[in-house]
């Protein structure tokens, strides 16, 4: 006899919690929640300390480890829910989740010496920011990934980042990156 079985329930997105903080507390619902800043969402304190640690350098291990998400497979969904809320609905890159942190007053930012940057590293710049990874911009640049892992790993070293999640942040410091700044790539050529 053939039967059918239901599917599986639903496996739940983990939410970011705090040590001491409880999974039962309720969660805002409605258009009141909506600031229109954060584009289709708002952001709770854990939220704000999962920004944090992401624009340090923080992977989904690192989340996990420090108890923001209970799996690293949350902490991967959790920050991509997180990237949306802030990006108007629209999936972002974590670097570019970096970015919109920053214009949005989400993280803090302390301001370090500005850095000089040459049109090739602010161009490879505001494509993290904007949320474009390494191999694409590659691709659009016409660069070999040998080339543009070394461009990178040389951007890195004089923002004195860890990756480029922490570039972005970094660049922000340094004021090379600003709140206002249009993130204009022009993948080498021409212009700033």
């Amino acid at each position: 006899m053939n039967t059918i079985t239901p599917p599986p329930p639903a496996i739940p997105v983990a939410q970011p919690l705090l040590p001491g903080a409880s999974r039962d507390a309720e969660v805002p619902t409605g258009d009141d929640c909506l600031p229109a800043a954060l584009g289709s969402g708002t952001v709770s304190p854990a939220d704000t300390a999962v920004l944090q640690a992401l624009a340090e350098g923080a992977d989904e291990q690192v989340l996990r480890d420090r108890g923001h998400y209970a799996t690293s497979v949350g902490a991967f969904r959790g920050v991509a829910a997180l990237g949306r809320r802030l990006n108007a609905g629209v999936p972002i890159r974590w670097t570019g989740i970096v970015h919109l942190s920053v214009v949005h007053k989400l993280i803090a930012v302390e301001a370090q010496p500005p850095v000089w940057l040459s049109p090739f590293q602010l161009d490879l710049l505001r494509a993290w920011a904007k949320g474009l990874s390494l191999e694409s911009y590659a691709y659009e640049a016409c660069l070999s990934m040998t080339d543009a892992q070394e461009r990178a790993y040389f951007l890195c070293m004089r923002l004195k980042a860890s990756g480029d999640q922490h570039a972005v942040l970094r660049a922000h410091q340094m004021t090379a990156l600003t709140t206002d700044d249009p993130l204009i790539v022009t993948f080498h050529t021409g212009g700033s």
